[in-house]
């Protein structure tokens, strides 16, 4: 059989695409991981995994409600596992390892910290006035009240140690730049294909790992509103917070059996309360959320009621997230 041997320039660029994929694979399965782990340790359920990178549509799916320093936790530790696995393979790796190792330090090292770069920026946007994305950084600040420029002086000290941790295990610079510029003689050594067989096994296993994941916890389930509702009001909480905001009103001439159903979508929100309040001070709580965060959820309020004039009421947080209201009456 004959053997192929690969020119080293094209070996070198091969094995360069791959540490990338594993870096960025292994970096969406441990910041999705942070999330989910959190969630689950304080009793959330996990509804669905993405780890679908390539799309850039990674998330996980939880149900349940988390407040206070475990809201925060959560929402932290989606950056910050993935830092601290960082941190520890950085120690536990040699100053001077083979070119796979050296290759793996450089390329774990600008994907991790380059996640501190939005922790630093938004919310110095944020205390300018500025409206940046609605992300972990954003609902991290929503959900632990520092100030801005506390978050964003944190995380630039967490970058710049980061960087020192990088410094202070590598040979230099230079070798760093050399190896990936045009070193390709250490690519052909018989310790890189040891390692690089190793990385592979390792992905394989993990991939097989994640695949069973998101085949058990499927992303997406879909509510539907019940036969006989009609679409009455749709509020998107990006768009702003409100307080007493009144989405939908109606008015029964005589006593009736009616409904409100509340379609949820997309969110991710410290606080959200939506309560239908009657005549007489009536008031009934359809939903209440307090660090709640899923996909798709629908909730559900039918009895018979009073003749009067009816407000379904919203007071939210801005934050991610969909409420959809449909509305029955006899």
């Amino acid at each position: 059989m004959t053997r192929i041997v690969l020119p080293l320039r094209l070996r070198k660029i091969l094995v360069v695409l791959f540490v990338t994929l594993v870096v960025v694979y292994f970096y969406t399965l441990l910041h999705e991981g942070g999330h989910a782990l959190v969630g689950l340790l304080a009793g959330q359920t996990l509804l669905g995994l993405d780890l679908n990178f390539i799309t850039l549509s990674a998330h996980v799916e939880m149900s349940g409600q988390l407040a206070g320093a475990l809201r925060t936790l959560q929402i932290v530790a989606g950056t910050g596992l993935p830092l601290l696995v960082w941190a520890g393979f950085m120690l536990a790796v040699p100053r001077r390892a083979d070119a796979v190792l050296e290759l793996l330090k450089t390329v774990s090292t600008l994907s991790v910290l380059s996640s501190l770069l939005p922790w630093m920026a938004f919310p110095l946007a944020l205390a300018a006035g500025l409206r940046p994305p609605i992300d972990d950084v954003l609902s991290f600040i929503a959900s632990s009240q520092w100030s801005p420029l506390v978050v964003a002086g944190l995380a630039a000290i967490a970058y710049v140690a980061g960087w020192g941790l990088f410094l202070r295990r590598i040979e230099g610079v230079r070798s760093e730049v050399a190896l990936l510029v045009r070193d390709e003689e250490r690519f052909a050594r018989p310790g890189e294909g040891r390692t690089l067989w190793s990385l592979m096994a390792v992905l394989a296993l993990s991939g097989a790992m994640g695949l069973a994941l998101t085949a058990a916890f499927p992303a997406g389930r879909s509510f539907e509103p019940p036969p006989g509702y009609r679409l009455a009001a749709t509020v998107d909480l990006a768009q702003e917070a409100a307080s007493g905001r009144v989405v939908v009103a109606f008015t029964l001439s005589q006593p009736a059996e009616a409904g409100i159903y509340v379609l949820v979508k997309g969110i991710d929100t410290d606080y959200v309360d939506l309560v239908l309040e009657g005549p007489g001070g009536w008031r009934q709580v359809i939903l209440h959320g307090e660090g709640y965060q899923t996909a798709s959820d629908g909730a559900r309020f039918q009895q018979r009621l009073e003749a009067g004039e009816y407000r379904v009421i919203l007071s939210n947080k801005r934050s991610p997230g969909l409420i959809t209201v449909y509305l029955k009456t006899e």
